[in-house]
């Protein structure tokens, strides 16, 4: 039996796609998999917060924990973020290794709430990091043409959708107070996390996390070979890669992701339907491997 510590952050806007994350991990999981969640919330009243989550706590081998916190006033005062569907909710992360939650817990897993889940994620859980106190995919968003491959290399940009914490090793880095001293020179969390994570991160075979950019368009959807090149794997072709895929990250909002991949948009919805029957019945329903992996397959021929 394996138990996960895994921790989502969120603020009232996304409280929603939070309970539909932690509802599609639950029911992907093992039979013999344990998760204790941790719910952050940006300026969320506790109350609704608990309220919320409460329902996970009724299914077997799951409990919820919430804590509301004011991002604001903890990092002194926050840029403003470029994008509206985003805010200061997403510096919470950068707290884990400090909160009084995880006190006794070694390894936690954060993930954006933007995220649909194709199977048990103990095998990201238990990745060695080699030292390293993070594990994280590399964003792929900026490279256009490989042109742009010498410039990434050297940036390592972190795609911080999935991010597994080394908490005694990112408490001896002493990351919490070295990114709030960050988060005063930058606009969002991304730069963060470039700046003070990249050099303790150790990054993950692709198949972790594929982030949006990664599929949603022609350009990248023919150059595996690129990605291969830049990860040190060997996936044949981009339904490879999907095939061993274990989570979706889709940036933004619904619209933005599910427009371009209407396979995905099926599985969003379909999710969101489960979901709305379990909070009403309260009955965790059987899952099957996503009835849409023949459209993504299918996908290809599109192009």
């Amino acid at each position: 039996m394996s138990k996960l510590h895994i921790c989502l952050s969120t603020d009232s806007r996304w409280l929603r796609f939070a309970q539909r994350a932690v509802y599609d991990i639950i029911i992907k999981r093992n039979a013999d998999t344990e998760i204790k969640f941790y719910i952050l919330g940006d300026k969320v009243d506790s109350e609704t917060l608990s309220e919320t989550f409460r329902p996970f706590d009724s299914i077997p081998g799951i409990e919820a924990v919430t804590r509301s916190l004011d991002a604001d006033a903890i990092f002194g005062g926050l840029f403003p973020y470029t994008w509206e569907w985003i805010g200061p909710f997403k510096h919470l992360k950068f707290l884990v290794p400090e909160l009084e939650d995880f006190a006794g817990v070694d390894r936690v897993l954060h993930l954006d709430v933007d995220i649909l889940v194709r199977k048990d994620l103990t095998d990201i859980y238990q990745i060695d990091l080699d030292g390293k106190a993070i594990g994280a995919v590399r964003d792929y968003a900026h490279i256009r043409e490989d042109r742009y491959m010498e410039m990434f290399d050297k940036r390592n940009k972190i795609e911080n959708g999935l991010l597994l914490m080394d908490l005694p090793e990112l408490r001896r880095l002493n990351f919490t107070a070295q990114c709030k001293e960050e988060s005063k020179r930058h606009n969002g969390d991304l730069p963060v996390m470039e700046q003070i994570a990249v050099p303790h991160t150790k990054f993950l075979d692709p198949k972790y996390q594929i982030p949006y950019h990664f599929i949603a368009s022609e350009e990248r959807f023919r150059n595996i070979k690129r990605w291969n090149r830049l990860n040190g794997t060997e996936y044949a072709d981009i339904n490879d890669l999907i095939g061993q895929s274990y989570l979706f990250h889709y940036p933004g909002d619904k619209e933005m992701f599910v427009r371009d991949i209407p396979c995905v948009r099926a599985a969003f919805d379909l999710l969101e339907e489960r979901l709305e029957r379990f909070l009403s019945t309260g009955k965790v329903e059987d899952w099957r491997p996503w009835d849409d992996d023949s459209a993504l397959v299918e996908w290809e021929s599109e192009w």
